[in-house]
């Protein structure tokens, strides 16, 4: 059974708004048709019976309907469509002193216009686009004070032309301002909420990076250990087969052993990649699984020797990952690029507050037998094209984790050694939480010395 898909922070935002929103901001065309219905409506509904019969009428109604085809384009052209609808509104003023809705259109405009460019040019606009409409109506002041209501004696008598021009004025400048901070405030939500959402997929993308970073350290670890450990027994078992065939059938069972492991483990990882809840769980690497990983390198004919001191770990199945991977990527390339040494020594060594561990190998030497098989040429760490590099940065990222250091290089009597410090989370009484205390994306300090042609995996 599927897991439910996560909704993405577009999704989540368009789950808040209410249906009839959602339903005209995924059809723009038909919001745009609604306004421009609106417009007509409510621009030309009044003009037929404020102008019936005048000559002017039929200019009007011209103007009204080409500012209404033009609303539906404001998306397109905002600025554009702006200065022509307010040309025309203008026009309108001048025409038909009695109309009651010039300004409709322009506020409309200063709306869009809102939405697309930075609320200080929204807010001149809303004022140049202000101060024109009352210069316009200023220049009907006269037919407009000939008005019988403005002069009724029971109204006060005559009312003072500036008094109407400055209520007017202020009304139109208060009404464009409105709506031009409502598309201002629309431009700021938008925004808002791209920001957010490409900060969401950010952390998303950083979290698949970190992913796979992580599945394919562990991939490496698996592959470059157990091949290591197959191939030191296929060569083992090549020479066995001459000399002792019995012991050549163990050996094979070993590899066979060492196979099935692997392709579990493997099989394991990759379930991680599937959406399938009910993928089977095996438990993490543990000191019982420590003690079966050294034994299959002494198996492939490691001399290697263990030694542990220091109080018992805090049950923390990370950290006991940590180590167990940190041991074996180390022993491998110890069986990779020093087959013939003599020494192999391991040593974790454990205190209240830190675990260091370390891992040493005497190198190659000239002469001495392979693992398992017959005397041939030491394979060294300074061959050329020996490693990709990526097991030394896996150990790195795991001392990171636990706020560690390493340090990597070849010692004075031509051996290698790896020397890794942990630290410890601070665990309360009452706390069972088994996560790093600081498992961030730093860095560990990485100390790599070596020669020039060295690459070490």
């Amino acid at each position: 059974m599927s897991a439910t898909p996560t909704p993405s922070l577009n999704e989540v935002f368009d789950r808040r708004r209410w249906p009839i929103v959602r339903f005209l901001r995924r059809h723009p065309v038909i919001t745009d048709l609604l306004v421009c219905a609106v417009y007509l409506f409510l621009s030309a509904t009044p003009l037929l019976f404020l102008v019936e019969g005048a000559q002017s009428w039929a200019l009007v109604l011209s103007i009204v309907f080409v500012v209404g085809v033009l609303l539906f384009f404001r998306r397109r052209w905002p600025l554009a469509l702006f200065v022509l609808v307010l040309a025309l509104e203008l026009l309108l003023v001048v025409v038909d002193q009695n109309s009651t809705t010039s300004g409709l259109g322009t506020m409309i405009m200063l709306y869009t216009v809102a939405t697309k460019y930075r609320p200080r040019r929204s807010f001149v606009l809303a004022t140049l686009a202000s101060a024109l409409i009352v210069a316009g109506i200023w220049l009907n002041i006269d037919r407009l004070m000939g008005d019988p209501e403005l002069n009724n004696p029971e109204m006060g008598g005559e009312v003072s032309p500036v008094l109407i021009m400055v209520l007017v004025g202020f009304t139109i400048l208060m009404s464009n301002y409105f709506v031009t901070g409502i598309g201002s405030w629309v431009r700021n939500n938008r925004i808002h909420e791209a920001e957010i959402a490409n900060w969401g997929l950010k952390i998303r993308e950083l979290a698949q990076n970190q992913e796979r970073t992580r599945i394919a350290r562990e991939m490496h670890d698996v592959v470059a250990h157990s091949l290591s450990v197959m191939i030191a027994l296929s060569d083992g078992a090549r020479i066995a087969l001459k000399r002792n065939p019995d012991k050549a059938s163990e050996v094979l069972e070993d590899i066979s052993g060492t196979g099935r492991t692997a392709l579990a483990d493997m099989r394991r990882m990759l379930s991680v990649l599937r959406e399938d809840s009910n993928s089977p769980l095996a438990p993490q690497p543990s000191q019982e699984s420590l003690r079966d990983m050294l034994e299959g390198f002494r198996k492939a004919g490691m001399p290697l020797t263990f030694t542990q001191s220091g109080p018992a770990i805090h049950a923390d199945p990370t950290l006991e990952l940590t180590i167990f991977r940190i041991i074996q990527e180390s022993l491998t390339n110890s069986l990779r690029y020093a087959p013939t040494a003599t020494e192999v020594h391991v040593r974790v060594d454990r205190t209240d507050t830190h675990v260091t561990l370390l891992v040493y190998d005497d190198g190659a030497h000239a002469g001495a037998p392979r693992y398992g098989s017959e005397a041939t040429a030491p394979v060294t760490r300074t061959s050329a094209g020996q490693g990709s590099g990526q097991g030394l940065k896996g150990i790195a990222e795991r001392a990171a984790m636990y706020d560690g250091t390493l340090e990597a290089g070849p010692t004075g009597d031509g051996g290698w050694r790896v020397f890794v410090t942990l630290t410890l989370p601070v665990h309360s009484p009452s706390d069972s939480s088994h996560a790093p205390a600081r498992a961030d994306l730093r860095t560990s300090p990485l100390k790599i010395h070596r020669s020039k042609t060295e690459d070490a995996s």
